[in-house]
Parts: C-alpha cells; sequence; structure tokens
C-alpha cells in the first residue's frame, strides 16, 4: 500500500472509530486486503486498538487474507453484520465496482461506514486488470447508487495516484436516503 492510501485510510478511521467506541468490539472488512509485493496493509493502523476485529477479504488467499471469497459481488457476510468496510486500490481491479458497493452496503449496519480509496491517475497495473479510475464525482455517485450518504470526499493530489477518497455511511433509517 502506498504512503498517501495508508495516511488517508488514517485520516477518515480517525474520523469514524470515536463514535464507535461504546461497542465492545468493532468489525471492519477490508475488501481487496490481500498484501501484495510484501507492502503494508491497513492492518496496520488498527492493529493496536482492543476491539477493533479486522478482517482480511480477498478473490485470492494470500498474506493479509482471513477469508476468500470467489464471489466479489456478494461475500459471504450476514447482512448488516458489520461496522466499517474498507477498500483502497482495489475498486479499479474490479470489473463490475457498482456491484461491489452494493455488497458493501448489505453487509454494513446501520449507521456504518464505507471507507474508499481509488486512484485518479496512474499507470496501467493489472491485478489481474485495470479498468477504471475515478474522479471527484465518483463517491457522489457510487453513495446515490448504493443507498448511502456521502459524508466526505476529496482527491489528493500530493499524491503519485491522486487519489479520489470518500467516505459513505448508512443511514439508520435506508428508507429515508432516496
Amino acid at each position: 500500500m502506498h504512503l498517501s492510501s495508508l495516511n488517508n485510510m488514517k485520516t477518515m478511521l480517525d474520523r469514524v472509530l470515536p463514535e464507535m467506541n461504546q461497542q465492545p468490539t468493532v468489525t471492519i472488512v477490508d475488501y481487496g486486503g490481500r498484501r501484495i509485493g510484501g507492502h503494508e496493509s491497513y492492518f496496520s493502523l488498527v492493529q493496536d486498538i482492543p476491539n477493533v476485529k479486522y478482517v482480511g477479504l480477498d478473490i485470492e488467499d494470500g498474506p493479509g487474507v482471513d477469508v476468500v471469497s470467489t464471489d466479489p459481488y456478494h461475500t459471504p457476510f450476514e447482512d448488516e453484520s458489520v461496522d466499517i468496510v474498507i477498500t483502497g486500490q482495489m475498486f479499479e481491479h474490479c470489473e463490475f465496482f457498482w456491484l461491489t458497493i452494493q455488497d458493501m452496503a448489505r453487509i454494513i449496519r446501520p449507521g456504518g461506514y464505507v471507507l474508499a480509496i481509488t486512484p485518479t491517475a496512474g499507470p496501467v497495473h493489472r491485478y489481474p486488470v485495470d479498468c477504471w479510475r475515478f474522479y471527484p464525482d465518483a463517491y457522489a455517485a457510487l453513495s446515490k447508487w448504493a443507498k448511502l450518504e456521502l459524508v466526505d470526499s476529496w482527491q489528493d493530489t500530493a499524491a503519485k495516484w491522486y487519489d479520489q477518497v470518500g467516505m459513505m455511511k448508512k443511514p439508520n433509517d435506508i428508507n429515508s436516503n432516496t
């Protein structure tokens, strides 16, 4: 994971974890959690927080993977069973990312978050495909599609990949978000 991605994910986690401190356990699922090339993962950001249960999810087994899902569009988690979904540098490698964000919205509980980072720039880097780049309006559109509330979104123009960062929240009353 490149440093800008770690820093942006830390910023988001620092914003959402305090409101969940009253819970005995905060479950975080990292979509695309396999460590590639020996790089650090987002686990390093939460490993010292006692009430966090971190689950690395990927379509292939490997370092950092706790759960392998053969279907990236329907993972093996119960509806509304997860507090926070995180993902970084995965959507560009997912052919139908709009289906994946619907699955993310399915598994997070009301009041839970989806925290995502995707590149806006950068060279082609297939794992196994490289289909997309995301621009400033991307997370507003994805939030609307998945019936999530867009909390914040920004572009890290100092980073090589021009990371597009999005914080989305599942409404407590899912029917209130149209």
